[in-house]
């Protein structure tokens, strides 16, 4: 379907075979992404002779100041940013951000045993976050809460190269490593501080020499991946890997 034959209707059916799948909080994200860039579209380029987005409407509406502040980056501004930080200790962090849109705190509390390799498809169980208290880690109320993620062969990628770092990790650190069962982790297996990602990212965007976004922006980013039906770019690493094994199976 050309864009000028995009009618309303049509969105109103993407959005309902996403609230079949998806939380509320996330289709009200790629509809913030999708109202922006087709009222460009009208405003700016002249690709619509209408602003087609007026005639549809969320039964929640998206807060007017989030959708302002919305930014996301373009392919080339992802792939050039992964890029550069291919080999950061936080990598694969940022990489689940635009490959899945999951949340901080759900990336930073996500754990092996709660992916599931063979369904390319992961449980978002807990989240881990820092309070002046310290460390606080949530689950959901019941069962019914826990979203399920699917999986690009790109973020599966990534995360098999993650594990042979883990398992690296927990020879060298031995009896002193952390099994707190983290996919993303310090070397010795402790729970991440959030803080330290949001600095970590803007170092990284600064040599990268993309436009300057938040840690959460980048779920703008996979949501427009989405919309625009884009092939995700894969990263591709020269450094010498570990003794390769799939991961195969439910969890690792």
């Amino acid at each position: 379907m050309k864009l000028q034959a995009l009618p309303p209707r049509a969105i109103k059916g993407f959005y309902a075979e996403l609230r079949k799948k998806y939380s509320k909080d996330y289709v009200k994200n790629i509809h913030g992404v999708l109202k922006r860039a087709l009222r460009l579209a009208y405003t700016e380029s002249g690709l619509l002779a209408e602003d087609i987005m007026s005639k549809v409407s969320m039964r929640s509406k998206v807060n007017a100041n989030e959708q302002k502040e919305m930014q996301f980056w373009t392919i080339e501004e992802f792939t050039q940013f992964l890029q550069s930080s291919k080999h950061h200790v936080h990598y694969i962090a940022f990489s689940l951000a635009v490959y899945t849109g999951m949340r901080r705190g759900e990336i930073l509390g996500l754990r092996w045993k709660d992916i599931d390799f063979e369904k390319k498809e992961l449980k978002v169980i807990q989240t881990a976050n820092w309070t002046r208290d310290g460390l606080v880690i949530q689950r959901p109320k019941t069962n019914d809460s826990i979203r399920r993620v699917k999986l690009f062969q790109n973020i599966i990628d990534d995360l098999q190269e993650r594990y042979l770092q883990i398992e690296a990790y927990r020879k060298e650190y031995s009896e002193a490593y952390e099994e707190n069962d983290l996919v993303c982790c310090y070397p010795g297996g402790g729970y991440i501080k959030p803080k330290q990602i949001t600095e970590g990212m803007d170092v990284l965007v600064r040599k990268a020499g993309v436009k300057k976004i938040r840690f959460h922006d980048q779920r703008h980013t996979h949501a427009s991946f989405l919309l625009a039906n884009s092939p995700l770019p894969h990263i591709r690493s020269n450094e010498p890997t570990y003794s390769k094994t799939p991961l195969l199976g439910k969890g690792v």
